[in-house]
Order: structure tokens, then sequence, then C-alpha cells
């Protein structure tokens, strides 16, 4: 009778066999001690018992008398490749799991309590923002080529040039050959002579710098009109439901954004009185990628948002360009805090008081109807400390943008007098945009969690979103333990 020849399997088997058993008493001992050996170890026990089990299966049922010797054979080689996997997959998940649980664990036992401290090096902002900026090209808006613009300040100007939609900002576009050319142009549409055409361009030498002057220009495109002082009818809808009976049906339209207790002529729908307090879940948002595109938060960055205007203990909250956010904070309950919007969108009038909403257009300090400034003032004056959320246009400038905010301040700072005034500001925007804001004012930072919007093709996706939010708010205000996915970069 030919003699077996030696193989290894028995010895393996064996070792297998054993090394669980020596493990055992690991299990109650790593439930309390965290580190990448001992995980390591507890992993290595686990699938060794994995192993163990599916090995005594295979030698029970795939004998080579019953299957044949080759898939007798195969069978035995397939549990060390099944193990082999197994394990590369536990100790993957359990590395990226103890990386999470370590960055947790620095923040429980730190003083603030906060994920991102600000004293990180403003390098690894920059580094960071330069990094995704091959990202942003995903998007049609960051696809603008803004190296080519500049925006100029004209704090000296005796009168600015005024289109459609308010006063105009001054460009200065270079061309090929280091020419450079100025203009006025529309401060919302910008480059987008389709929705805004009006345009004043200035030739060398003297330039006009009063009304008379700028009218008389040959370098005027477009119809002059200067924006005088609406007349707004604000809150006529929450009016209209003071008048109409809660158990009246309502149909609401959207052409006349307004609300009627009877069949309207314009194609209506019915809605509820909850509805109507929450007009952006209710209207149809903007498209113009060019200018007054509207993209709201998601209801998880809602939540986070609405968690940071907790934290900073602010009792007056500005929101310019976020009526998702006011509207949110309005419907809280025992809230005690004031709440002012800012927004250029005419149709949130119908919807909000007058002490509430003013129409505005951020990037040159213009106020729609002089009422709002007046209310803005008297929102100023009772709130000790005031917290602005702003969200721009993804395409913003954001030298005009900040010379708004500071603008903002001092107004607040004036309202107050002898009185104590803290102003805090928290603009979302992309990194790439966001580098700008650093730059102008130190005291600002950015905070890694990821904004998402829900109508927003790109950014509603929280691993794709470059959009951050850069604030002086101290960071305590952001606590975001419980976003899991929140990689640390």
């Amino acid at each position: 009778m030919p003699r077996a020849e030696p193989t290894i399997i028995p010895y393996i088997s064996r070792l297998s066999a054993i090394l669980p058993l020596q493990c055992c008493h690991w299990f109650p001992t790593a439930y309390f001690i965290h580190g990448p050996v001992m995980d390591t170890l507890l992993t290595l026990a686990l699938t060794l018992h994995v192993h163990w089990g599916v090995q005594g299966v295979v030698q029970d049922y795939a004998r080579p008398f019953v299957i044949g010797n080759f898939l007798a054979k195969a069978a035995r080689a397939g549990v060390y490749v099944i193990t082999a996997t197994l394990l590369a997959v536990l100790l993957h998940f359990n590395t990226n799991d103890g990386r999470f649980r370590h960055v947790k664990e620095e923040v429980e036992n730190s003083e603030e309590g906060v994920l991102f401290e600000s004293e990180e090096p403003r390098k690894k902002y920059l580094r960071r923002i330069k990094a995704y900026e091959n990202r942003a090209k995903l998007d049609p808006v960051a696809l603008r080529k803004r190296g080519s613009f500049k925006v100029l300040d004209t704090a000296d100007w005796d009168w600015i040039p005024h289109c459609p939609h308010g006063p105009c900002l001054l460009f200065e576009e270079k061309k090929s050959g280091g020419a450079k050319s100025r203009y006025f142009a529309c401060a919302i549409y910008r480059q987008d002579t389709n929705s805004c055409p009006y345009k004043v361009e200035l030739g060398e030498g003297d330039v006009p710098r009063s009304e008379d002057a700028i009218r008389k220009s040959s370098y005027l495109v477009g119809n002059f009109e200067s924006t005088s002082n609406l007349v707004v009818d604000y809150a006529s809808i929450e009016k209209k439901l003071q008048e109409i009976p809660s158990s009246t049906v309502l149909v609401f339209c959207h052409k006349c954004v307004d609300v009627f207790a009877v069949k309207h002529r314009c194609p209506s729908e019915i809605v509820s009185r909850a509805q109507l307090r929450a007009p952006t879940r209710l209207l149809a948002a903007k498209e113009s990628q060019s200018g007054e595109a509207q993209f709201y938060f998601s209801d998880e960055s809602l939540g986070v948002l609405k968690d940071v205007v907790r934290r900073s203990e602010a009792d007056g909250v500005l929101c310019l360009g976020t009526p998702r956010l006011f509207e949110e904070l309005r419907q809280l309950k025992n809230a005690d805090r004031r709440l002012f919007l800012l927004d250029c969108d005419k149709r949130f009038a119908q919807f909000f008081p007058a002490h509430q909403f003013g129409m505005y257009s951020m990037l040159v300090d213009h106020f729609y109807d002089e009422r709002s400034l007046r209310e803005l003032l008297g929102f100023f004056k009772e709130c000790s400390s005031v917290l602005l959320v702003c969200d721009p246009p993804f395409g913003v400038f954001m030298d005009p943008l900040m010379r708004t905010i500071d603008v903002i301040k001092r107004r607040h700072q004036d309202a107050r007098g002898n009185n104590p005034a803290k102003f805090y500001a928290c603009v979302i925007i992309p990194m790439f945009v966001g580098k700008h804001v650093l730059r102008i004012d130190k005291d600002y930072w950015m905070s890694d969690y990821r904004v998402t919007y829900e109508n927003h093709k790109l950014f509603s996706n929280a691993s794709k979103t470059i959009v951050r939010c850069f604030t002086n708010l101290k960071t305590r205000c952001f606590r975001l333990i419980k976003y899991q996915w929140l990689q640390v970069l």
C-alpha cells in the first residue's frame, strides 16, 4: 500500500482550531480596550472562528468519494479564499471605524466639544480649496472665467447708474494684449445681457461721474430706468387669511402669487394654511443660472444651520438670501429671537410682514423699498447680538459682498448706539470662492460641514458638494459629531 504524501493542510487545520480557542479571552477585553493591535487581533480571531466552521462543513460533505477528488480539493481551497477575503474586508472596515472613533474621542474629550478647530493653519484650508477647484468645474456656474473680471469699488463716486434691478456694479475686464475695459452692468445678472442688457461703457480719459454725464454718454446701451421707491403690499396673503373662515377650501395661484377662497380664473392648486407658511416649498424656484437661481437647503443642512443659530445665542438672525432657513426659524416655538429676511425675490413680500422682510440687492446694498431700511434699523436697535446667515449666488464676487456685510455691521453698531453690539456672520459659498473671504477678513474660518441643497443636481450629494460655511462664529457653534459620513480631510 503506497504511503500517503505529507501535506501541510492538517497542520493548518489544527492551527486554525487552536487559535480561536486561545483568543476567546480577548473578546471581553477588546470591548473595553480599543487600539490598532487589539482590534486587529479581535478581527483575526473572529475570522478564524468563521473559517473553522466553514471548513468543518466542507470536510463533512465535500468528500472525494462523494463529489470527486477534483471538486473536493477545489472546495478545500475555496475555504481559504473565502477566509482571506473576509479577513481583508473586516480589516478594511475596522481601520476606517477606528479612524473615526479616534477623532470622535478627541472631540468628546476636548474643552469645546468641536470637531474642527479654527486654529488649523490657513495654508491647509487654501491647499484643500485648490484641490477642490477641479471638482467645481463640473458645475456650469463655476465655469465662468472669473480671472479676467474684477469688481471695482465705487465708494468715491457721486452717483451710480441704475438699471431696472437697482444700482450697477463697476466691472473691469482684462482683454488680450493687456488692454482693460471698464463698464457698469447689472449687479444681479452681471454678464447676462439677455436678462438685463443695461450697460454703461467707460472710455479712456475723463470718466462720467454724474447722472447727467452718464445720461448723455455715447457709451450707454439699453434703456435707462432708475429704480424708484416701490409700493409693496406686505403680508397680503396673511391679511386675506384672517378674513377667510378656517373651514374654507383655499386655492393658490402661482401666476398671481395670491390665495383665493373661491375658484380662480388662472390654473390654481388647493393648499392648506400650513403650506402658505412655507412659501419656498410652495413657490417654484427660479432657475436662471446667471442671476436669480434659487437653491434651497436640504433638510439635513437646515438642521445643522438651526443648531448653529441656537448655539450662537444671538437674539437676532438676519437671513440674507436664505428664505428657507428664515421660514424654518419663524415656525419654531419658544424661540426668543427676532428674525429678518433680505431677498431680491419680490414674491416673498406677499407672505411676510414689513417688519420681517425687505427686498434687497446684496452686492450693492440696495433696498427697493425705503421702508425696509427703516424696519431693518428698528430690528437692529432691539438686538444686542446679530447673526447674519448669507447664501449668495454661486458665481458671486466676494469683494462687493464683503463690503456689504461690513456696511450692515456698521448699521447694527450705529443703531445700538452706546449699547452692546455683537455681530457675527456665516457665509455659505463654494470652497474655491471662500478663499477670498479668508483673504479679506482674517477672523473668518471654514467649517468642514458639507452643505447640500435639495434642488441642485450636483450639490444635493454630500460626497460631491463643495459648499462650506465661512464664519467668524466660535467653533463650538458647529457640533458635527453625529454626522459620521463627515471625513477628516
